[in-house]
């Protein structure tokens, strides 16, 4: 007996692909300078994500006397609406708020809000921020609206790292157009790091500090993106600084230098970084008249750092300097020294 062989189902999975949500923003009430800011910069990310299909505010009916919160649901569903974004901005200030919401037009009801803060010179932040929100709502999944990216720009005199956002907008030059290559971010978003070949005595590895927090670390130094002088900030080893050779008009080693690890040497490369008539200036570092102060206040602060679980690294390059010993140093590698005491 032969039995006839049946068919199996077969299902095709090839063809899937993402039905974008008709979405739309219409023009944001409150501040329109600030509004205007975040709303192209929401509509941008919207766009590009492919995830939304932003309807064209020239079809949006015309003023209905809506309110932030007082949503005409039909009016909104007759445009083709399933989902409505609207907006308020205060005036700009030093930090900017936007009242932002997200709302259901096929069910009427408020899906997401929030207040969201950014800086006058980044409204885009807040921009972002809100988008990111609103793409885990309907994915579950992180946005990647704030996503910084780090790249190479190449140009007639070398290759040059830049980091930027995601889709290009504020490209900032990390490096000068040597030959630089392989940016990469550390886990915490903070620092780039970076082969270079900026010396001409091979590859080294170098990283720059990107944080925007200006409390804590190289952070701090956005204080001056902000009131001036501007200047690049760089994460280096005061024995290899990445910096071209006589480029410098000063360096200041605040609180700084009795850490370096072989005091000789960073003041060799400072003096290879400085330009003729350049000067150094040597901040806050612990100076002795005799050389058993210096001993005994070296020994005891080096517990201290240890009790405070510093690394070894640290605790064994912590120094304290006799004024004869940095004196010598100084004049040996840098050139004249002028005292100043305060």
């Amino acid at each position: 007996m032969m039995l006839a062989a049946v068919d199996r189902p077969v299902i095709d999975l090839s063809g899937g692909r993402i039905q974008p949500l008709p979405l739309a923003i219409p023009a944001p009430l409150g501040s329109r300078e600030a509004g205007a800011a975040v709303q192209a910069a929401l509509a941008q990310d919207f766009e590009r994500s492919g995830l939304f299909r932003l309807l064209d505010p020239q079809s949006f009916l015309g003023d209905t006397g809506e309110s932030l919160t007082n949503v005409n649901y039909r009016e909104w569903q007759t445009v083709g609406a399933q989902a409505l974004v609207k907006m308020s901005c205060e005036p700009p200030a030093a930090d900017v708020k936007c009242d932002m919401r997200l709302y259901d037009v096929a069910r009427g009801q408020e899906l997401l809000h929030g207040t969201y803060t950014a800086p006058r010179q980044a409204l885009r932040l807040a921009a972002h921020r809100f988008g990111d929100d609103v793409v885990r709502f309907f994915t579950r999944e992180p946005g990647v609206f704030q996503t910084r990216i780090a790249w190479v720009r190449e140009s007639e005199t070398g290759k040059q790292v830049m980091v930027s956002d995601w889709d290009g907008f504020g490209p900032q030059a990390l490096t000068g157009a040597s030959i630089n290559l392989l940016p990469s971010w550390s886990p915490d978003g903070k620092i780039v790091a970076f082969t270079s070949f900026r010396n001409g005595d091979g590859a080294h590895l170098y990283a720059v500090d990107v944080a925007l927090d200006d409390t804590v670390g190289l952070g701090a130094a956005g204080v001056y993106v902000r009131l001036g002088p501007p200047f690049q900030r760089v994460w280096a080893d005061l024995e290899r600084l990445p910096v071209q050779s006589a480029s410098v008009d000063a360096v200041v080693c605040n609180a700084s230098l009795h850490y370096a690890r072989d005091v000789r040497v960073s003041l060799r490369n400072i003096a290879r970084v400085l330009r003729p008539g350049g000067f150094l200036a040597i901040l806050n570092s612990p100076v002795h008249t005799r050389p058993t102060s210096a001993a005994r206040a070296q020994a005891d602060f080096r517990a201290r750092l240890r009790s405070l679980e510093a690394s070894h690294e640290v605790v064994s390059t912590y120094h304290h300097f006799t004024r004869s010993e940095l004196v010598s140093d100084v004049l040996s590698t840098v050139g004249p020294v002028e005292e100043t005491w305060f």
